[in-house]
């Protein structure tokens, strides 16, 4: 953090926004909650590859249309379900190559190495390395654009900063620290930029 600014207005931030995902998304939460310590395993690396490819740029919502469409129910993918070339072609080489992805990223010793090894990944980049990282239990930020809002309006010098602060402040993980806050700002943009 830069100066001296008061911690008062992201904790005041953190107690609303878990109170609020607390009793309007609890299944989010509790998602959160369990992600720090996940033991990854192949079948869920590449499940959390294909939803943080399909999710890249765009909503939830739109994201998951595709993913049902993707996984069809038959136990097979329908890789033809993603229309954008790029996010198809990257579902498609994962379903050959995930184990060896998966192997290469177990064999990294520290998160920074398997961050930078995720963006090597297709379709993974800068920002989405730390979606797909906290996905696989690594417990980091997302660092999208509410969350660098808040950063850049508390004087952190970057997400991870700012919730790895709150964090060791709150007792909560980092992963719930950006869940709840980015659910509030996603749901109640005129409760957090009014201030």
């Amino acid at each position: 953090m830069t100066g001296a600014k008061s911690l008062a207005g992201p904790f005041d931030l953190l107690h609303k926004a878990y109170e609020y995902s607390s009793s309007t998304h609890p299944d989010e939460l509790e998602w959160a909650r369990k992600l720090s310590g996940v033991v990854p395993t192949p079948d869920l690396f590449l499940g959390e590859y294909i939803w943080v490819v399909l999710a890249s740029g765009f909503s939830a919502k739109a994201a998951r249309s595709v993913e049902r469409k993707l996984y069809g129910g038959d136990g097979k993918l329908h890789p033809d379900a993603v229309k954008n070339r790029g996010k198809r072609n990257a579902v498609e080489m994962a379903s050959r190559e995930y184990i060896q992805w998966f192997n290469a990223f177990n064999s990294k010793s520290s998160d920074a190495e398997k961050l930078d090894y995720l963006e090597t990944l297709p379709y993974i980049g800068p920002v989405t390395k730390y979606h797909l990282g906290k996905n696989l239990g690594m417990d980091v930020a997302k660092p999208d654009r509410h969350l660098q809002r808040l950063a850049d309006r508390w004087g952190f010098r970057d997400v991870q900063q700012m919730c790895r602060v709150i964090s060791l402040g709150s007792g909560y993980s980092i992963a719930v620290v950006d869940q709840v806050l980015w659910r509030f700002c996603a749901d109640r943009p005129a409760e957090v930029w009014s201030e």
